[in-house]
């Protein structure tokens, strides 16, 4: 499966500073919704298959290569 950070991002996209920016207050937003507490889950496994666990996951990794690639490396 082909990430779509891995390509490039449209310049169009780039430019546009309200497009962008919504894109990044969505990551924001499902990066900072909490995930249930331990005692709703048997184990830890039943946490991995969470659909929220994959969703925070997928988003990190996502943020973490457009700053990677894109970020200010100052």
């Amino acid at each position: 499966m082909r990430k779509v950070t891995t390509i490039e991002i449209p310049i169009a996209l780039i430019n546009d500073e309200v497009i962008f920016t919504t894109w990044m207050n969505l990551y924001e937003a499902i990066l900072n919704r909490p995930l249930y507490c331990k005692e709703e889950f048997g184990s830890e496994l039943d946490l991995i298959h969470d659909p929220w666990w994959k969703t925070k996951k997928h988003v990190a990794a996502t943020m973490y290569r457009l700053f990677s690639r894109y970020g200010n490396p100052r």
